[in-house]
């Protein structure tokens, strides 16, 4: 293990009582705007619920949002924003039967706006949907309280050792991480984090098997959706070219190629590019050095996939 200090939005609790019955109802937290979590003062706060559907300013006709609570479906973009603009104390998503990444993503702003947001279960929602079709006027008491936490997070790490007497010191790292994320922290079920999982550990059986000229590293993170942190701490205990900085480092490692996982469950296709999004910078000015790392892979990946029985296309070049 190595260890780092990471940060996280913990969960603490939410929960809406109904005034009529004083029954609590559990709800979740959703993902923070930016660094403001979704928390209501720790006494709670009183009001009516309302419905609104879509969530188009026609479904707010002849409702009282301000100071008052909104309850709408999940899969109405950011529409969730036209309930802020008419004040509403706090917005509560129902759990849909489906639903898009694009959607969850929309549930959150990359700015500090202060609108609490909440995902209640599709089974106390029909129960308040119910009430309110019988007429019943809907007064809850709300409560919620997410929480930034600094972590005590851990990399995981398995070698093994190159069969090269020479080759041996040159490092080859394969990566993937074992964090998961959801727009409900506390709700995240992780299917696409253990697929990546799964192929490293299945990669590491088999070379342990038939043991390779360079050294590998399996790399095993966490922290990857807050800014990578768990590869970063790793590069910055093992792997840094300024050499100030190299002088620094704890363990350096002699690391000659990195090959990340991020495995998807929802296609059978795999492909592979040479950098990511988040700190893209100039790496476009050094594809040209992926572009042999790119045939290779293609002229790999045909062999395995004629032999093995999968579609020819099942491998994509994106480099």
């Amino acid at each position: 293990y190595e260890s780092f200090i990471g940060a996280s939005p913990i969960d603490e609790g939410a929960s809406i009582r109904l005034l009529s019955s004083g029954e609590t109802l559990t709800v979740y937290c959703m993902w923070p705007n930016l660094v403001r979590t979704p928390t209501l003062p720790r006494e709670g706060v009183e009001g009516q619920l309302h419905y609104v559907g879509q969530g188009e300013f026609r479904d707010f006709n002849g409702k009282v949002i301000e100071n008052n609570f909104v309850l709408m479906d999940f899969n109405t973009g950011t529409n969730w924003l036209n309930a802020a603009e008419l004040g509403a104390r706090a917005v509560y998503f129902i759990e849909p039967d489906w639903t898009v990444r694009d959607q969850a993503e929309e549930k959150f702003l990359q700015t500090p706006v202060d609108v609490p947001r909440f995902y209640i279960p599709k089974e106390t929602a029909s129960r308040l949907l119910q009430m309110m079709d019988n007429g019943e006027e809907v007064r809850v008491r709300a409560h919620g309280r997410m929480t930034w936490a600094r972590t005590d997070s851990k990399n995981v790490v398995g070698v093994i050792p190159g069969s090269d007497p020479v080759l041996k010191d040159e490092i080859i790292v394969l990566g993937s991480h074992y964090d998961s994320i959801s727009v409900v922290p506390a709700i995240s079920p992780g299917a696409n984090q253990a697929a990546g999982m799964m192929g490293l550990l299945e990669i590491a059986r088999i070379m342990a098997k038939n043991p390779p000229v360079r050294t590998v590293y399996f790399l095993a993170t966490t922290g990857h959706y807050m800014a990578t942190s768990g590869i970063n701490g790793f590069i910055q205990r093992h792997i840094r070219k300024n050499p100030v900085m190299a002088a620094r480092l704890p363990e350096p490692l002699n690391m000659k190629l990195y090959i990340g996982l991020d495995l998807s469950s929802q296609r059978n296709q795999m492909g592979v590019s040479f950098t990511g999004w988040l700190y893209t910078g100039n790496a476009f000015d050094k594809q040209r050095f992926f572009t042999p790392f790119g045939r290779s892979f293609t002229r790999y990946a045909a062999a395995a996939t004629e032999r093995l029985g999968f579609a020819p296309d099942m491998f994509i070049n994106a480099i």
